[in-house]
């Protein structure tokens, strides 16, 4: 009754309130009142209630729904009983706190719970740097994850100490993994040495991270093959998360070029063992996005996209969210909407910011940098780009190529030149095929063109060559740039070989086309405009086709009907391989020419059918590489050989480089088909003139025989 009393009195000073649903139940009306009282008491005193609250709580519902404050109020009780209580609740107050997304809080339930005289600090120093990197302090997290490695270690504890060096890098995972860091690496090497011998999933988990964190200090295949050994002993132990990340592990170590269809496939698999795991689908989507973009399929990348951005909202975690966002920045940019890529950029580096993402930072710097370029403000950002260039050090030169375009593009060219002065003095081995080989390659294409570098631009044009169809990206999606093949028809274009770049320029013309990307489009047919490079005029149609004792004709426009001829079975050979010399023994045999009986019996010596082969053989070695010549100058000598080849073998020497005889069947064949094909023409004359012309004008026939149109046609039969 006195604490009643005394109770109403603090109500009528409006100190305390009565709780209405509560018969028994009081509240301090204020904070500041609270901590008056409280303050006011004695230290001791302030123990001991605080004890009596803490176990007033654990009898209520065993303690549940009140972790946090069971942890504070047992915190400042006294006795190493409370201090046991006070880690034991801290913990649980933690644990509930991570799986509502509180990470900050929950790292700070963490800290207290290290206090306890029984904690296994190893296990809650691992969890800790889990909330911490969580929460986005990094910096933390790895003093926690190694605090904790250091002390498995001294305690002998393997696994642990594999764990902690693991978690530097995000975890099993690996969702962020920091490369060229020697304390981890040194860490990962010593977790190795200590785990039991053989296979072990986490002795594989360390071997992929140890892939990972060599990129830039070892060789690609070193790091390959740890990536495919953690891969293998993954499988053997049925690991599948563990699998997963050692997929991720290999798609890093073969970022380059070569490896595209690769790392498609390999995100593929992970996204199988995933198997609901939010981290290793994130990142499985991550690979596929950059994958489908570097072949152009841009409706499967936004696909990925798409899924990948809904699962991070769902997580709501910065660390994963940061990504998307720069992804739809560069669609908009692919688009052509320059103010949405800004916008985007601007909300990227909000979440990388709250993440305290290094990769985030990066990537939105990459999408700014492009945005200004495309938007001709590349002086805008210049300071910048000074600024983060400088923070490379002595990098690769393929990391300093994209800045220096930017300052190049603000009209700062010395860092530009002294990038490309680099690149030519560096042996093409000795340039790492890593995730920014092509886009770093595909700037220094412009940079090489812009500065007017021959030597540069010859030399890129022969390096970036098989990579026509690729697409360039900025490492993992911070930009797009367009097709190889359209930097190489700009090469091509400024060396002066027009042929060529026609040729590049309209395949990557189709390529955006069908892609989709009319922004892409619309930039190659201005550059092509300046360059005074016409584009390809389209293949006219023909039709030739050979219907029982007629042939159906079709000519611009025209059709019409020739009687069967062996002169129109000669043409409509020819017409099936353009710019292919045919021996006229060969349409002779294929016509069932006339026997030898025939023709006045032995005429001596005869082409046997492995001549012809050799004939063949060696003309259409001619033929490709006519077809793949980098310029005009030797397409016309390798033709001339050609010519000279199929006319002089095939008239002038028999077997062994003996002199033919008279009555040679090879000239004779010559004779008949000529014949033929005259015949045949007159026919289709009648019917057709304008096929005839066009048919007289692309015709040369002799002892080798070929239709070489001026321009491309497609001939349906």
């Amino acid at each position: 009754m006195a604490v009643e009393g005394l109770l109403g009195e603090a109500v009528h000073a409006r100190l305390a309130v009565h709780d209405p649903a509560a018969e028994q139940r009081y509240r301090f009306a204020h904070a500041l009142v609270r901590e008056v009282v409280v303050l006011g008491l004695p230290p001791g005193e302030q123990a001991r209630l605080h004890g009596r609250v803490a176990d007033v709580l654990e009898q209520a519902r065993d303690g549940r729904g009140h972790a946090d404050r069971l942890a504070h109020h047992w915190s400042r009780a006294s006795g190493a009983p409370a201090r046991a209580a006070a880690a034991r609740w801290a913990l649980q107050a933690a644990r509930e706190a991570m799986a509502e997304l509180g990470f900050e809080p929950a790292a700070a339930h963490f800290r207290r719970a290290l206090a306890g005289p029984e904690v296994d600090r190893v296990a809650v120093l691992i969890e800790l740097g889990e909330a911490q990197r969580l929460a986005g302090d990094l910096t933390g997290a790895t003093d926690s994850y190694v605090a904790a490695a250091t002390l498995a270690e001294q305690a002998g504890r393997a696994e642990d100490l594999a764990r902690g060096a693991l978690g530097i890098g995000g975890g099993v995972a690996g969702f962020e993994v920091a490369v060229a860091d020697e304390r981890q690496i040194e860490l990962l090497r010593r977790a190795d040495a200590a785990l039991p011998a053989g296979d072990h999933p986490l002795r594989a988990a360390v071997r992929a991270r140890l892939s990972l964190a060599l990129g830039g200090l070892a060789p690609e295949r070193e790091r390959r093959l740890l990536a495919e050994e953690a891969t293998t002993m993954a499988a053997r132990t049925g690991d599948r998360p563990i699998e997963a990340a050692a997929l991720a592990a290999y798609c890093d170590a073969v970022a380059g070029p070569d490896y595209v269809t690769q790392r498609r496939a390999a995100a593929q698999r992970m996204l199988v063992l995933a198997a609901g795991d939010r981290i290793t689908t994130l990142l499985a989507r991550r690979l596929l996005v950059v994958a489908h973009l570097e072949h152009g399929d841009l409706p499967a990348a936004d696909a990925e996209i798409d899924a990948y951005h809904r699962a991070a909202d769902a997580a709501g975690i910065p660390l994963y969210q940061w990504l998307p966002v720069v992804w739809r920045g560069m669609r908009a940019l692919l688009a052509g909407d320059l103010r949405a890529a800004f916008r985007y950029a601007d909300r990227a580096a909000e979440l990388a910011d709250r993440a305290g993402s290094g990769n985030g930072t990066l990537m939105v710097f990459t999408l700014r940098m492009h945005a200004h370029v495309t938007a001709g403000t590349a002086h805008e950002y210049a300071d910048e780009v000074r600024r983060v260039a400088t923070g490379f050090g002595p990098m690769p030169l393929i990391y300093h190529a994209q800045p220096a375009l930017v300052l190049l593009a603000a009209g700062e060219p010395a860092e530009a030149e002294s990038v490309l002065h680099r690149f030519l003095a560096t042996p093409d081995a000795d340039i790492t095929r890593d995730a920014e080989w092509l886009e770093a390659h595909w700037a220094l294409a412009v940079i090489a063109t812009t500065l007017g570098s021959r030597d540069a631009a010859a030399r890129l044009l022969d390096t970036l060559h098989p990579y026509e169809r690729l697409w360039a990206v900025d490492g993992i999606g911070g930009a797009v740039f367009g097709t190889v093949g359209h930097q190489l028809g700009l090469l091509a274009a400024f060396l002066g070989r027009r042929r060529e770049a026609t040729g590049y320029l309209q395949t990557a013309r189709d390529t955006y086309r069908t892609a989709g990307t009319p922004q892409l489009a619309a930039q190659l047919d201005a550059t092509r405009a300046d360059l005074g490079v016409t584009p390809a005029p389209a293949p006219q149609e023909g039709r030739f086709h050979r219907d029982g004792r007629v042939w159906q004709l079709g000519w611009q426009g025209h059709t019409s009907v020739v009687p069967d001829a062996k002169g129109m079975r000669d043409l409509a050979i020819l017409l099936s391989r353009p710019n292919q010399p045919i021996l006229a023994v060969d349409l002779v045999a294929a016509a069932r020419g006339p026997s030898a009986a025939e023709a006045g019996g032995d005429l001596g010596p005869v082409l046997d059918a492995t001549a012809r082969q050799a004939y063949r053989k060696r003309l259409a070695d001619l033929d490709a590489a006519i077809n793949t010549a980098l310029d005009t100058a030797r397409a016309d000598r390798l033709r001339t050989e050609r010519d000279a080849i199929a006319r002089e073998l095939a008239g002038a020497l028999g077997l062994g480089g003996r002199p033919r005889q008279a009555g040679d069947p090879v000239d004779r064949a010559r004779k008949a088909v000529t014949m033929r094909i005259r015949a045949a023409l007159g026919a289709i004359e009648s019917a057709d003139p304008a096929l005839a012309r066009h048919l007289r004008n692309a015709l040369q026939t002799g002892r080798a025989c070929t239709y070489r149109p001026d321009s491309e046609v497609i001939w349906r039969t």
